[in-house]
C-alpha cells in the first residue's frame, strides 16, 4: 500500500487525497478531538466576576483561544473561597501541558496575574503577560 501511496504522490497527487482514495482517513485528532500538535491553553473564570453572565465570558475566552492559535483543554472555575487559586490554575495548566491561561479579564484572577505568570503566559482581550521560565514576566497591552 505504501508503494501505491509513493507512486501517487510522485504522479503530482496529494498525500492526502491519495490516502483518502484508499479509504485511509488522515486525523490529526487525540483522544478528545483535540489536536495533540496544536498548542494549549486552559480558560479561567471567576463566578464572582461573571455572574449572570457566565456563558458570554465562556464564550470571550473560546474566540480569544481561536483567534490566538490556541487550542482550549480545559476551563477553571473559582471564586473568592477557592482555596489556593494560583496553585490550582497552574497546576491544572501544566496538567493539561497548556502554554497559556486566558480570562475574560485581569480580574477574574483575583490580582494573582504576576505569580500565575511564573507557570504560563497569562492573555485577556487587552492583555498579555509573557512568561519568560525566569520568574520575570512581560507585560504588553492589546490593541
Amino acid at each position: 500500500m505504501l508503494s501505491t501511496v509513493s507512486a501517487r504522490a510522485a504522479e503530482g497527487h496529494s498525500c492526502r487525497n491519495v490516502m483518502a482514495g484508499l479509504g485511509i482517513e488522515l486525523s490529526m485528532r487525540g483522544a478528545g478531538g483535540i489536536n495533540p500538535l496544536a498548542v494549549k491553553a486552559i480558560g479561567v473564570i471567576s463566578l464572582d466576576m461573571s455572574g449572570v453572565h457566565r456563558l458570554r465570558d465562556q464564550r470571550v475566552i473560546t474566540d480569544l483561544a481561536h483567534r490566538r492559535g490556541y487550542t482550549l483543554a480545559g476551563l477553571v472555575t473559582i471564586g473568592n473561597d477557592t482555596f489556593m487559586l494560583t496553585t490550582l490554575i497552574a497546576v491544572t495548566a501544566r496538567g493539561k501541558d497548556a502554554a497559556a491561561v486566558i480570562a475574560p479579564s485581569m480580574a477574574h484572577f483575583h490580582g494573582h496575574t504576576w505569580a500565575i505568570a511564573v507557570a504560563c503566559d497569562v492573555i485577556t482581550p487587552t492583555k498579555f503577560v509573557a512568561y519568560t521560565g525566569t520568574g520575570r514576566a512581560q507585560e504588553s497591552r492589546h490593541e
